[in-house]
């Protein structure tokens, strides 16, 4: 839904992650020019994957010396809209290795696009769908595997491997992998030494894929830097990016799941059939796939309730699409005594598919109304609870009045603070030319560095930040030199 978001000037004032994922690229690119290691592995981001970042290099290699060409973020979005196309693709292959009907199998994969988050989030350049979709290439390989450690079980641990490599938050699909471990000790008490040895050893692969896809790692520096962007995730996770006040889960649930998912009844059914499911296998001592399935489901669900303090509805994307993997575990005739009801599961299907289609139908409709009218989704927008819609002629003609209060004389650096529509274009800037300024502070140590003193510098303010930043520029010489109605430019 976002393919034409192409121009860096709109990213960098609706999608700053987005913006900020071009660095790494460029950095690597310079570094493999250079025969720079530590350029190649510096990439800022490292609870995301170096791999993740590779591929978007590779992908877009042929325009990463023209970064302003749109075909550069292109090629990016392109390829994570073919990683989408992959996640609904495996998600087919994993409910067809049930023998449920054509049928009941068309309707899962409604149920799944009407949910409006697919849309929103297909062609977002982010690691969530690829780690996604390298979980559910594992699934259907443990599926396979069924219950013994085959050439399919280790096909689905490299699998595993390779989405922990992707992004660390992977962690979070390991009750899976802990009830199919149950479920191969269980099934072969005859064997438990061979099979827990088989789990060390899957342990130990999994790592080994870590690092082989992340050596930076290895040295006491990239570890540390490792060490200090986990660290930031989880104090962001607690504090919701540092933002005062508790998330409640009210907000939670009818912002991030239902407005993007589906609706409280849909989800009070899956999580109380994932119960089940799991409190039948623990009862009967035989564990299964899909009971790995329900593990994870009710495990992410509520770790993202009690101890996530963020409303972000990229975060629910994992539970909401592998959960409905367990509708195909239905019934497919219910009986009670001597009540029966023939096609349980399929019409149990066809009602969660209404209901999906009835909750999601406005929000879609309006989705859809404004991408035809050239208007998208701020992806921005959604992590601060906002449903705000962008249309790309206004963004541009946003930069296009702030590149005419530029002065006309060229020969000067640019700084700005986040979400800024910078005329790179306009001014013939590039994306190396511009520094964002997160730490506001920083201003008045950078003002006062010699080398800095010798420079033509211009900040550009977001008015949103216009009493932080004038506060701050109050005690400098920074001269304050026109506005529009967004943006603040001042001599530094």
């Amino acid at each position: 839904m976002h393919i034409a978001w192409n121009d860096l000037s709109i990213l960098q004032a609706r999608s700053i992650d987005e913006y900020a994922f071009v660095q790494p690229l460029i950095n690597i690119f310079n570094g493999i020019k250079s025969h720079s290691i530590e350029e190649i592995f510096s990439f800022i981001f490292y609870s995301y994957g170096f791999l993740y970042f590779f591929l978007n290099f590779i992908s877009s290699y042929i325009y990463i010396d023209d970064i302003g060409n749109p075909n550069f973020l292109s090629s990016i979005r392109l390829l994570a809209i073919s990683i989408f196309c992959l996640t609904i693709l495996l998600f087919y292959k994993i409910i067809n290795q049930t023998k449920a009907s054509t049928s009941e199998k068309m309707l899962l994969i409604l149920v799944v696009l009407a949910m409006p988050a697919m849309w929103i989030f297909s062609g977002y350049i982010h690691p969530d769908f690829l780690m996604l979709v390298l979980f559910l290439a594992s699934v259907l390989f443990m599926i396979k595997a069924g219950t013994k450690i085959n050439r399919y079980y280790w096909f689905s641990i490299i699998f595993y491997g390779f989405a922990f490599s992707i992004k660390f938050q992977a962690l979070i699909f390991l009750p899976f992998y802990i009830w199919n471990w149950f479920a191969f000790l269980t099934n072969n008490v005859a064997k438990i030494k061979y099979t827990l040895g088989s789990v060390i050893k899957s342990i130990f692969l999994i790592i080994l894929i870590f690092i082989i896809a992340n050596p930076y790692i290895l040295s006491s520096q990239g570890f540390d830097a490792w060490i200090t962007s986990l660290a930031a995730d989880f104090l962001s996770n607690k504090t919701n990016h540092g933002n005062d006040g508790k998330v409640i889960i009210q907000d939670k649930l009818n912002f991030a799941l239902f407005k993007f998912y589906f609706d409280w009844l849909v989800l009070l059914f899956l999580l109380l059939f994932s119960t089940l499911i799991l409190f039948r296998e623990t009862l009967q001592k035989s564990f299964s796939v899909y009971g790995g399935v329900a593990a994870f489901s009710l495990a992410y669900f509520f770790y993202l309730i009690i101890l996530v303090n963020k409303s972000w509805a990229l975060y629910f994307l994992p539970f909401s699409l592998v959960s409905i993997i367990l509708l195909i575990r239905l019934p497919q005739t219910l009986k009670w005594k001597s009540f029966t009801i023939k096609k349980f599961r399929l019409m149990l299907i066809s009602l969660i598919l209404i209901l999906n289609i009835s909750n999601s139908f406005e929000f879609n409709k309006e989705i859809f109304t404004n991408y035809i009218d050239g208007s998208s989704l701020s992806y921005d927008s959604i992590n601060k609870n906002k449903i705000q819609f962008v249309n790309i002629r206004s963004e541009r003609l946003k930069s296009q009045e702030l590149a005419k209060i530029f002065p006309e004389n060229g020969n000067f650096e640019i700084l700005t603070t986040p979400y800024v529509n910078v005329p790179f274009e306009e001014l013939n800037k590039t994306y190396v030319s511009v520094n964002i300024i997160y730490d506001f502070t920083k201003i008045k140590n950078l003002m006062q560095n010699s080398d800095a003193v010798e420079r033509s510098l211009i900040f550009i303010a977001n008015k949103k930040y216009g009493a932080e930043i004038q506060g701050l520029l109050n005690e400098t010489n920074a001269e304050l030199l026109n506005i529009t109605n967004e943006y603040l430019l001042f001599s530094l």
